[in-house]
Parts: C-alpha cells; structure tokens; sequence
C-alpha cells in the first residue's frame, strides 16, 4: 500500500500526496471546501456557476489556452461541484504536472470573471438545467431529495434554479469567490511519482502572493431529515417510469458507514445482487435497477433506483420492501456475505491501482472526515462487519418512519392511487 503524507503548507493549504503506480502519469485535484449547501438562497447554484467560469480562462491562461496545453499534451482536464466539495482536477503525463499545478491553481486564484463570460455562461447553464429536467433519472432524484430535505440546502439541486442563476451577477460571484476560495478551504491532492519535495516547493512559490491565515467559515447548522412516508408524483410524455425510493442513512464520520456499504452491495451494487436477481433475472420487469448512499457531514440517504413499464411500478414495489424485510428479519449467509465483504474490498484495492481514483479517495476523505484511511483500514473495517450488524442497520435504515418515493412518467389515476394505497398499507 502507498503511503498517504498530508502537509500543510504555510498559507495553510493541505497538501495530500502519494506515490503513483503509473509512471508516466500522475492525477492533480484541486479541492475547495465549499459547494451548493453553503450558498445563499438568492443564488442558489452559484458555486456551479463559478465552477463553470473558471473554465473560461485566468490571468495567464485564456480560455481556449488552459485546455489545450492539457489536452494538447495528451491529458484530460475537468471539475464537478457537489453539496459539499468543488473539484478542478487533471491526468497528465509526468513530465506535464508543473504546468498542470500552474494552470490549475491559475485558474482558482486568479479567474478572469469577465462580465461577457457570466452572461454567456448563463445561457449554458439554463441549457444545463432543461437537460437535467429532461432527464427522467436525474429528475427523479431531485424530487426524492425534495422528499428528504424538504426546504434546505440540501432539498435543493447543486445547479440552482433558472430564476436563481438568472438573478445571479458578476457581483454576486466574485464576492462567493473571495469569501470561499481561501487557504483555509483549500486542499491539493496529487498521485505522482514526482517527488513531494519537488512538488510542495512549487506549490508554496506559486501561492506566495496568498495571506498566511483566513478566517474558515462558521460552522453549519445540521440538515435533518423530513420523517414520514410519502411520494412525489410528476407526469411526463415517456417511455419508461423512473421510480426512486429513499430511506435515511449515515453521515460520512460514521464508522457504521462501512454497514451500509455492504448492505448496498447485497441488494443492488452489482448484477449478483438481490434486487438485480429478482427484478430483472427473475421477473424481468426492468433493464436494470440498483441502489446508491449519499454521505454528508451530518446527514445521508440510501436509495433504490430503477426505470420501468408504469404498470409495473407496484410489483416492483412489493419485491423491494420483501427484499428489505428479508433483510431486516433474515441474517445474511455465510456465502452471500463472503461474496460481499470481496466484492467491496476488491472495489477499493482496484481503485487503489488507479491514479485518478487515489486522487480522489485522498481528496474526499481528507475533506469529508478529516484523514485518508489506508488499505489495512478498510479490510479491518470491512471484515470486522458481521450478519448480525448488517440485520440491525437494515431494521434502522429501512424502518417505516421515513420511506421517500418519487416517480417521473407515464403514471395515470389508476397507476397513481395504486402507488399510494400500497405506501398507505406501509403505515
């Protein structure tokens, strides 16, 4: 196993490395502790909006020249923005990762943020916002978290809303820019064969221009959960019916996370799975269907997910709570949980061999509990798991005070009522 070495730099930037199994390429994030849920509510979506601009060049670099002396160079540039983290990231070649560091941190620190790119990029992000609503996946999700937030930041889309993003200014921006983009939020997480010496010096030369402190932001209030059973119904012209249902979960500094992981592998993490098994094997009512868990600083979800005929969405229903029930009741096998237990540390040893994915795991975890757990770790946590834990967990996670479904498509009164006398049965 690589080691992990974490150092702060004297501007109080994090610098997370560890050595790369390619040696020809190397894997450079830059992180941000910020994202959608700490936004106010009047621009809900501007930290995507600043994302989105700092593509559209900085001091040194214009727009057309940051990606192509990536891309030119053989590598791939690109960012996300989630509720919780913003990430401008690159793979390149090794010999390229010092102009990758320099245009990087070019574009964090020193964006153009010219008034003709907002207006610009505002087009792009209302266009943004359709496809996503066209999504029939997507929009499902985004109601289904409406279900479990309700009017939080967390109940709202990372993207904002077109009335939000069109009330969003030049102003609005570069002032989120300067109270968020600080040393205090900042983390840089490299997987290189290239010397942590080499790279640490280059980083302080390159950010010496930043104030040895700033004032990290307060911390935020907690994101409850809305209790209850209840459903979001929302007709559309298509094909399928997209059918999402999500119960509570875990925060990410929970150690029982590691539960939930296994229980997302034995119900839907992959075709050996029991929903997999049962929908589609055996009943053939969906293409594909399978499960997911979100970790926040202080709340989670897990969730089913599947797209199907609508006169189907109740069968489905049935075979996934009998399949949770069979979980809550019903200890694991042996076997069952053997394969389990594999299939989830061969996940992560798998990651661990690829740069982009060592980037990444050093970035989320140092930012979402504080440390990068190492390979021993994760197999002690992994096989320290027993069938009784996964019951209990199954019996927390899945009980009847608080079940969210939401569904997007052809879902007529009969469909619907249907739906509803079946969660009312659940009550």
């Amino acid at each position: 196993m690589r080691p992990f070495h974490v150092t702060k730099l004297k501007n109080n930037i994090r610098l997370a490395h560890t050595s790369g199994l390619s040696a020809e390429t190397s894997a450079v994030g830059v992180w941000i502790n910020t994202g959608a849920r700490y936004e106010p509510e009047q621009v809900k979506g501007i930290a995507h909006y600043l994302e989105h601009l700092l593509f559209k060049g900085s001091r040194h670099y214009s727009y057309k020249k940051l990606k192509q002396e990536i891309e030119g160079r053989g590598g791939v540039l690109n960012g996300f923005t989630s509720q919780e983290m913003t990430c401008y990231y690159a793979k390149v070649l090794n010999k390229n990762i010092f102009k990758t560091l320099d245009i990087l941190l070019d574009m964090v620190f020193f964006p153009l943020l010219n008034n003709e790119d907002v207006q610009k990029e505002r087009k792009v992000i209302l266009e943004e916002v359709k496809m996503q609503n066209d999504l029939p996946q997507s929009r499902s999700e985004m109601l289904l978290d409406e279900l479990l937030w309700g009017d939080t930041p967390l109940g709202c889309d990372v993207i904002g809303t077109e009335k939000t993003i069109r009330a969003t200014t030049q102003k609005d921006i570069a002032a989120y820019l300067k109270a968020e983009y600080i040393p205090a939020h900042m983390l840089i997480s490299v997987c290189s064969n290239t010397r942590l010496s080499q790279i640490q010096r280059y980083i302080e030369k390159k950010c010496a221009h930043l104030p040895a402190k700033s004032p990290a932001r307060e911390r935020f209030e907690a994101s409850s959960l809305q209790p209850g059973i209840q459903s979001r119904i929302e007709q559309k012209d298509l094909f399928q019916t997209h059918l999402v249902v999500g119960f509570k979960g875990l925060c990410r500094a929970d150690v029982s996370t590691w539960i939930l992981k296994l229980i997302h592998v034995i119900l839907g993490a992959n075709m050996s799975s029991r929903l997999f098994e049962k929908v589609r094997e055996e009943q053939a009512l969906a293409y594909d269907i399978s499960t997911a868990y979100r970790s926040y600083h202080d709340s989670g979800c897990f969730s089913v997910h599947t797209g199907l005929a609508g006169e189907n969405v109740v069968k489905t229903l049935q075979i996934v709570f009998k399949e949770l029930r069979r979980l809550q009741e019903t200890l694991v096998r042996k076997d069952e949980f053997q394969r389990a237990q594999d299939y989830l540390l061969g996940q992560h040893i798998m990651a661990f061999e690829r740069n982009m994915d060592m980037m990444l795991y050093m970035g989320e975890n140092l930012l979402g509990i504080g440390y990068v757990p190492v390979l021993r770790e994760v197999k002690e946590r992994i096989h320290s798991v027993t069938p009784s834990q996964v019951r209990k967990m199954a019996q927390y996670i899945f009980a009847e005070d608080l079940i969210k479904v939401s569904l997007v498509g052809k879902v007529d009164d009969t469909i619907k009522n249907r739906v509803e006398q079946f969660l009312k049965r659940l009550r």
